[in-house]
């Protein structure tokens, strides 16, 4: 048991460290945009040329993104686990559990970003900041989880794709097609913790104009997790519990990214889970 844990988490804690660098610099860059400190696609870039020097992986933002997505991954391989052990699919349990732990995660550290990179300073952030997040979250994932089904018979049928493959690209570029509608409760989030008092109208005129880097930002955020980071993560989840001799019956071999990402599956399963926070 103490290996098939240790194997877990190994795979986790080092497939986030490969995420972390680019939802960092995406998440600090919204909101050091959000409360006016700097333009957000000059804070990314900064952020990301930091990431060059070593050091800067003991820095917060590094920090926040690599404890959001070791704990999501975490969750997920410990499921799968437990499916082994019980030689049975547990595919609610692994749903439920991957999403609200990535969701509570998510909105701890866009909470701890607001105080050190939007300089919030209320000891609690105000629920409506936790309510726009959660609208945020909630909002992707109903995208996510109810629509390729549904919309897969009908592009299959318009096009040369199968089924299945209808719905794996769905399921990669129905995420990218949200963003619109769910960057700007991401931002809002930050703005009523910035400015609890002001008005509606005060903040939604601050996302109107921004809107556009938001989701631009949030495109660039979407690939790294659900797609490399979900990937090696199964990849490596394999190969760990191979070289300690435990079994991988029912795990899929490690395959190429291309191939990977495109194949429903534990990486497909993590990424509908993932999207958005």
């Amino acid at each position: 048991m103490a290996a098939e844990v240790g194997s877990d988490l190994a795979a986790a804690f080092t497939s986030a460290v490969f995420v972390a660098p680019v939802v960092a610099a995406v998440d600090k860059a919204i909101t050091e945009s959000s409360a006016g400190r700097a333009n957000i696609f000059a804070s990314f870039t900064a952020t990301m040329r930091g990431f060059l020097d070593p050091r800067a992986l003991r820095r917060p933002e590094f920090l926040y993104a690599w404890a959001l997505f070791a704990g999501t991954y975490t969750i997920n391989n410990l499921v799968c686990s437990a499916e082994q052990h019980k030689k049975t699919s547990l595919a609610a349990a692994k749903t439920s559990s991957v999403f609200a732990g990535n969701m509570s995660l998510a909105m701890w550290k866009d909470a701890a970003f607001a105080r050190i990179f939007g300089g919030a300073t209320a000891a609690a952030l105000p629920p409506k900041s936790y309510g726009a997040w959660a609208v945020r979250d909630l909002t992707g994932m109903s995208v996510v989880f109810t629509l390729p089904p549904l919309l897969a018979p009908k592009l299959a049928a318009a096009t040369d794709m199968n089924l299945r493959s209808a719905e794996t690209f769905l399921q990669f570029t129905l995420p990218m097609a949200i963003q619109p509608v769910v960057a700007p409760f991401h931002q809002l989030g930050f703005l009523f913790s910035f400015k609890p008092d002001a008005p509606l109208s005060s903040h939604w005129s601050t996302v109107k104009a921004q809107v556009g880097g938001v989701v631009v930002m949030r495109w660039i955020r979407g690939f790294p997790p659900y797609c490399v980071g979900a990937t090696m993560n199964k990849n490596l989840r394999y190969e760990f519990r191979d070289a300690l001799g435990l079994s991988n019956d029912s795990v899929a071999a490690p395959e190429p990214l291309a191939r990977a990402v495109t194949k429903p599956g534990d990486s497909l399963a993590l990424a509908r889970t993932m999207t958005p926070g």
